[in-house]
């Protein structure tokens, strides 16, 4: 089944074939799965009808990048010492695979509890499917609960249980100036080059301040990707200078101050004119306690550590809505976004057997005396 999944392109904006085949084999299985938007949602009824855990699959996968860099085509599945190849097979085609060997377990026996089973579409630009499905959700289903918990597959290896993320603000800075001839560099009386740097120079000063202002105890401190991209010009035609000069900043925040990062940075770059642009939608903090429900029977059935995730995700739309929700996936950390992506299948078979024991001990716990 991963080696369909990993065949079928997916990356973000293009999900509608890889839903289909999920769609297909969720109603092969008599589950009536539907679409919430561009997501596919199936909900196993369980023993309880008070009690509910969601698991969170994304569908979507980052661009292969440059395909000289792949040892293999990204979308012709290898297997080679116990490790599956491919584009996604980490993040996370493998936990979309977990979540539909999940289906057809639960399929022919009833679980103690209700699951929600939800492929989700735009992870990896702003996380709208997590978002529509959970305000779907939180509409309709909700109330109906008295405890509902959730659990994300991303990548951690089966090493960490992740409470807990910063948030993040894409951010598009453009600097402007006046064009002129390289022959003449006296003349131009602006440069957007230069102002660009100065605005670097800013936000340099503002990331390690932040570091003494604001220290989440779980989070650690803000900070700012400088430049992590950068436009201006053409280098076709090096004798002229540009008149404007773009480019892009990778800001993570912390509770403290997510909602004043924008305004914060805007005050600090003290020239007139200047353009600020969200590349997407800004994103808050993902954070679960430590002592939730969800954590700890995780943690009672693994060896793994619980910290806080080193890059953002879906969790913040669960934080929002107040669910308990943790970050617990058989894929490998360290080949998110790289070429060569793989997933060790030794992971994927222990992570199936994880979650079937975690719904039970789950329904237990919330088990009406």
């Amino acid at each position: 089944m991963l080696k369909n999944l990993i065949q079928i392109k997916s990356t973000s904006g293009g999900e509608a074939d890889i839903q289909k085949y999920i769609f297909d084999y969720l109603s092969a299985l008599h589950l009536n799965p539907i679409y919430i938007g561009g997501n596919v949602v199936a909900k196993i009824i369980g023993k309880s009808s008070k009690i509910a855990l969601i698991f969170n699959a994304h569908v979507d996968t980052v661009p292969p990048g440059d395909l000289s860099k792949w040892k293999h085509d990204p979308y012709v599945v290898t297997i080679y010492k116990g490790k599956i190849y491919g584009l996604g097979a980490s993040d996370e085609k493998a936990t979309v695979e977990i979540q539909l060997q999940l289906a057809k377990y639960f399929s022919s026996q009833m679980p103690g509890c209700d699951i929600w089973l939800t492929f989700v579409e735009g992870e990896e630009t702003d996380g709208h499917g997590t978002k529509l499905f959970l305000d779907w959700f939180s509409e309709k289903y909700m109330d109906s609960y008295n405890q509902t918990s959730a659990i994300l597959g991303e990548p951690t290896g089966l090493k960490k249980i992740e409470i807990a993320h910063k948030g993040n603000l894409f951010l598009s800075v453009t600097t402007f100036g006046k064009s002129g001839h390289g022959s003449a560099p006296h003349k131009p009386s602006e440069n957007a080059v230069l102002n660009m740097y100065e605005v670097i120079n800013n936000l340099t000063s503002l990331s390690k301040s932040w570091q003494y202002k604001y220290i989440n105890k779980v989070l650690g401190y803000p900070s700012i990707a400088l430049a992590t991209s950068i436009i201006a010009g053409d280098p076709k035609v090096p004798n002229k200078y540009p008149d404007s000069c773009t480019a892009t900043f990778d800001v993570r925040t912390v509770p403290e101050m997510n909602d004043r990062a924008l305004s914060e940075i805007k005050s600090i770059v003290k020239m007139k004119d200047v353009e600020f642009k969200c590349l997407y939608q800004p994103i808050g903090c993902g954070y679960t306690d430590k002592n939730s429900e969800v954590v700890k029977i995780l943690a009672s059935v693994t060896n793994a550590s619980v910290s806080p995730s080193e890059s953002s995700n879906d969790m913040c739309f669960f934080t929002e809505k107040k669910i308990p929700a943790v970050v617990f996936g058989p894929g490998e950390p360290e080949v998110m976004h790289k070429a060569n992506e793989y997933c060790k299948i030794v992971n994927i078979n222990k992570c199936l057997k994880v979650y079937k024991e975690v719904i039970n001990k789950y329904a237990l716990a919330n088990k009406s005396p």
